[in-house]
């Protein structure tokens, strides 16, 4: 019996397979532009994309001013963190004896 249901899954998997691999080659030659289906919708689309061109050009146009972090009392702010030291990770060898005899005991 375990060996018809073997057979069976591989057949069952190689049809899912193929079934998706048909599914994917054909979206490759789905029009793109499907959810376009009125002139309503074109216009909308076209407003949203003029809406960001815009934006796009005011951010464009922006200019920072970096002379805030020449400032004399930003430059004096001291670090108060203490550095992170490195420790070994691991052992050399992670399947030798760890040299404890610890017990766990269950079930008191």
């Amino acid at each position: 019996m375990e060996k018809a249901t073997t057979n069976l899954s591989t057949v069952l998997g190689i049809i899912v397979i193929g079934v998706a691999g048909y599914y994917l080659y054909t979206q490759k030659f789905a029009d793109d532009t499907s959810f376009v289906n009125s002139d309503l919708d074109m216009e909308n689309v076209l407003k949203n994309a003029n809406i960001f061109i815009e934006r796009s050009r005011i951010l464009n146009e922006a200019e920072l001013n970096l002379e805030f972090f020449d400032d004399e009392r930003l430059l004096s702010l001291r670090s108060y963190s203490t550095p992170i030291l490195d420790r070994p990770v691991g052992r050399d060898n992670p399947f030798s004896d760890t040299g404890s005899r610890s017990t766990v005991v269950t079930g008191q």
